[in-house]
């Protein structure tokens, strides 16, 4: 079954992110018709520079629930990623893919327990499929379009350490468009000092007139 790589996340639900989460509703229209090259190489080093930081952070992530926390606010900073697949889910891997990663900003107000923020400057992963596929060997990221438009990510407080969240938004590039409409799914926050926040969403979605997958997620410390 494809999907074992924690970038696609895919078809294989127990590797999206940490965990699992019910979403309200997607909007998804695509016409794939291969990735732009224009500008390839420029977009290379700022999609080098998001993976790496993904990766520090996933590597620094800590296993301990963030405590209570009754006043101020934390602003976490780090990576967001989109990604879409479709295809047999038993088979190795997808026969067709879009991802993407970008920037992401939220701020957690403890006192209101409230969430906001927002994810933008995608850059499109040209080889999602290698990264839906499943394989121990993890390849090298290639650069190919920037894309347009924002992600909105708001939410409020569902337990001590968790957040339950909604995206909203647009995200274009030359030859596809993905609508989020109310994507729901649930934010972590973790350490002692309430370091680290995760967020993980995922849906089904029709992707080219076939079922696939949907997923949003980021990481973020302050």
């Amino acid at each position: 079954m494809f999907g074992n790589n924690y970038f696609g996340c895919g078809f294989n639900e127990e590797n999206i992110m940490r965990s699992l989460f019910l979403l309200s509703a997607l909007a998804l229209t695509a016409a794939c018709g291969g990735s732009s090259n224009d500008a390839v190489v420029d977009n290379q080093p700022a999609l080098d520079a998001l993976y790496e930081n993904y990766e520090a952070l996933i590597t620094d992530e800590s296993e301990t629930l963030a405590p209570d926390r009754l006043t101020g606010e934390a602003t976490y900073e780090g990576t967001a990623i989109i990604g879409v697949a479709v295809g047999d889910r038993d088979s190795d891997a997808p026969t067709d893919a879009i991802g993407a990663m970008g920037e992401m900003s939220v701020t957690v107000n403890f006192a209101d327990e409230s969430l906001s923020g927002k994810a933008d400057n995608f850059i499109e992963v040209a080889n999602a499929v290698d990264f839906f596929a499943e394989d121990d060997d993890f390849p090298s990221i290639t650069a190919g379009q920037k894309l347009t438009g924002e992600l909105t990510i708001t939410g409020d407080k569902a337990g001590v350490s968790d957040y339950d969240f909604t995206v909203n938004g647009e995200i274009t590039g030359t030859d596809f468009e993905i609508t989020f409409v109310d994507l729901g799914g649930k934010a972590t926050i973790s350490g002692t000092e309430q370091d680290n926040i995760y967020l993980d969403a995922q849906d089904s979605a029709t992707f080219n007139d076939e079922e696939g997958i949907i997923v949003f997620a980021g990481i973020g410390e302050q």
